[in-house]
């Protein structure tokens, strides 16, 4: 399967860090939002200063190890640890 050049490969996992907000926030829709996309940029921002990981440190880095044993890919690994 090809993939244009900046995409990854369509079968490989994306592994994301969540967040909790302290509120809940209401994104107002606008029309740059339709259609079939993958990211959007919101209009409006929202402060991540009081963001919390919606999972534990060790518990994440715990499961990007166990994808990293699955898949035999270490590039998961942050360059940081």
């Amino acid at each position: 399967m090809n993939v244009p050049g900046d995409r990854p490969h369509a079968r490989a996992p994306l592994l994301l860090r969540t967040y909790k907000l302290p509120t809940p926030q209401l994104v107002a829709y606008h029309p740059h939002y339709g259609g079939c996309k993958s990211w959007i940029d919101l209009h409006e921002s929202i402060s991540l200063a009081a963001a919390t990981p919606a999972i534990p440190e060790n518990t994440y880095s715990e499961l990007v190890a166990q994808i990293c044993q699955i898949t035999g890919d270490s590039s998961y690994i942050s360059p940081n640890k």
